[in-house]
């Protein structure tokens, strides 16, 4: 049985893959749970890279830590009273049977980099949905710079790339855009992508940011 198993096993064993996914920026200074290291965005990132992966290599995940003992700093997702900790809206948001995805820009940009982003629905659902509506808003500050749009149905059980982001990033210093920024002049300007998907009964949203960062900087 020993010999049948071990045969089995180099049968089917994959090539060494490591998932990982970018650390995004942290959209609200000051704020350790809006992005960036924090738990949550770092929780919600791994999540997101194995659901699109679906069933290669996983179909699944386990969750460590679940919940603490006693008062501790610790990895869980629930205090020792069970109340939730900000990672674990994370979680949940990213184990929805649906959820729109996609590739997570850089913490930082500069004026005039080019960014291509994937956008990718995903379904555990055994049903299928019709008539669903995905569109993709684009900001820089407080402007709104560009939307893009699609329709169409989601089979069953599917990962469907639906379309791609392509994204000249603006300069903040340009005279059309720097009354857009608040504060400090020299400060970076938020660029943020709102993803929506709705339609046969779903209503689910995701939501991507960088900072737009000009002149001499530390990488």
């Amino acid at each position: 049985m020993a010999s049948t198993l071990e045969n089995h096993v180099t049968m089917v064993r994959r090539d060494p893959v490591v998932v990982a996914s970018k650390v995004s920026a942290n959209m609200f200074p000051g704020d350790p749970n809006g992005g960036g290291a924090g738990r949550g965005s770092m929780i919600a990132q791994l999540h997101e890279t194995l659901r699109r992966l679906k069933y290669q290599p996983t179909g699944g995940f386990a969750q460590f830590c679940l919940a603490d003992s006693g008062p501790a700093v610790s990895a869980s997702l629930l205090d020792h009273e069970r109340a939730p900790k900000p990672a674990f809206d994370a979680l949940r948001d990213a184990c929805r049977p649906v959820i729109v995805v996609a590739d997570r820009p850089p913490e930082h940009v500069h004026p005039g980099d080019h960014l291509s982003l994937d956008v990718h629905v995903v379904s555990d659902a055994r049903i299928l949905f019709r008539d669903i509506v995905l569109s993709a808003h684009l900001s820089f500050g407080t402007e709104s710079r560009h939307a893009w749009s699609w329709s169409g149905t989601l089979e069953p059980d599917t990962c469907v790339r639906v379309g791609r982001l392509e994204i000249d990033v603006p300069d903040p210093d340009h005279p059309v855009h720097r009354h857009h920024s608040a504060g400090d002049p020299d400060s970076p300007i938020a660029l943020v992508i709102d993803l929506h998907l709705v339609g046969g009964g779903l209503d689910v949203a995701n939501r991507y940011g960088t900072w737009v960062v000009a002149g001499p900087h530390e990488h």
